[in-house]
């Protein structure tokens, strides 16, 4: 009877390497035929065999560089798809980045709705200004003060003046312009009154001319309407409105306008008439 001797030493380490080459083997070929065919060739086309790597380098340096950048392209052309954690990094990402988009969108939203406030106050206050300047500059008499209905109470908020029509009648009538708080409200608004006879007090509402008035209180630094001598020092409590010759008239507003939020300062709208009907000395 024979016994198959077991294979030792040199012979057997030999025969161990074989198997583990030949086991290597038939699992790269399994993994070769799950890439596709265009990937495989590019992936053995850029990896060299064991042959060619003992050859000395022959090729140029600028080829060497061109056959890198070649096989850096064909390495990424066979990418087959993104990790787990990849895809989870850049939606991270893609997380912040749209946040910061969206912040910045919101932020042009508060800025633009904040300006178009600040231009709308301008626009609403800057014609009644106007309209008032105007009119005082036609003016043919300054009325007193009093306490009486349809009279001015102050003269730092409220100025009554007799002024001439228009062509062709030219009558004379009566204009009271009093910033004052509106009935049932805390918000100052300077409104225009008018009376046909200029014996009678204006009491007829016309025209709201500037709404959100900030300086119509008679103790404000910046009154409503400043009165001016003739050489152009400002006229005293105790002198007559008889003597004025110019009135400036100083509007401030909230920037911000009817929000609650916006702008933190206040518009100052200011312009002059002279009263060149009452001042006939100096008027052209």
């Amino acid at each position: 009877m024979t016994h198959a001797r077991r294979a030792s030493g040199p012979a057997s380490f030999a025969l161990y390497a074989d198997t583990a080459r030949s086991l290597d083997a038939g699992s790269r070929r399994e993994a070769a035929r799950s890439v596709p065919a265009w990937c495989r060739t590019a992936r053995d086309a850029s990896r060299p065999s064991q042959r060619d790597s003992l050859k000395p380098m022959t090729r140029s340096p600028i080829k060497t560089v061109m056959g890198v950048a070649t096989s850096l392209r064909r390495r990424l052309a066979c990418e087959r798809g993104f990790t787990l954690i990849e895809l989870l990094v850049v939606s991270l990402v893609m997380v912040v980045i749209l946040i910061a988009i969206a912040n910045v969108g919101d932020a042009g939203q508060v800025v633009a709705a904040r300006d178009g406030e600040l231009a709308l106050a301008v626009s609403e206050s800057q014609p009644g200004l106007d309209r008032m300047v105007r009119e005082l500059r036609q003016a043919v008499a300054i009325n007193p003060t009093g306490t009486g209905t349809g009279q001015c109470g102050s003269r730092a908020n409220c100025v009554d003046f007799n002024m001439i029509g228009r062509l062709p009648a030219r009558s004379p009538y009566r204009v009271r312009y009093a910033c004052l708080p509106a009935s049932g409200s805390v918000t100052t608004s300077c409104v225009r009154y008018v009376s046909s006879n200029v014996t009678v007090a204006a009491t007829a509402q016309d025209a709201r001319l500037v709404e959100r008035v900030l300086n119509a209180d008679p103790a404000s630094a910046t009154p409503v309407f400043r009165y001016r001598k003739k050489d152009g020092s400002e006229l005293a409590a105790t002198d007559p409105l008889t003597a004025a010759r110019t009135i400036d008239v100083s509007i401030q507003v909230p920037a911000k306008g009817g929000r609650k939020t916006g702008f933190a300062h206040n518009i100052v709208l200011q312009d002059g008439a002279h009263l060149k009907n009452i001042d006939v000395e100096s008027a052209p």
